[in-house]
């Protein structure tokens, strides 16, 4: 992949990332597509090696896990039971927009940063 192509898909990113954040709710598909763009773009930032800091930060980055299902701590789940589960569902709805965001959010920034870096080489 050239620096052209890199740059591009930084673009891309950029886009899909703050499309999804400006949504109120986060589709799955576009998800999907974006968790798979990052893990390309990330493979290739490693074998760039730009800096080590930039490295470890990529590496730590894990996979945005798409069917990710929060768990339940036992206040909830007894809350659940008394509500006769109509607490569950928005609770667990609530958390898995805040850990995309997040990750979307993790994502967006670092690529910012390494896209900056390689316009300054």
């Amino acid at each position: 992949m050239t620096i052209n192509e890199l740059h591009q898909h930084f673009v891309d990113l950029d886009f899909q990332a703050s499309k999804m954040l400006k949504s109120s709710q986060i589709d799955s598909n576009y998800l999907s597509k974006y968790a798979h763009l990052s893990e390309i773009v990330k493979e290739h930032i490693l074998t760039l090696s730009l800096s080590p800091e930039i490295d470890e930060e990529v590496s730590t980055l894990g996979i945005i896990d798409v069917s990710f299902e929060p768990k339940l701590s036992f206040l909830a789940k007894s809350w659940n039971v008394l509500t006769f589960g109509f607490y569950k569902k928005p609770f667990q709805h609530k958390k898995r927009e805040k850990y995309f965001r997040i990750e979307i959010q993790k994502r967006k920034l670092l690529f910012n940063y390494v896209e900056k870096q390689l316009k300054t080489i």
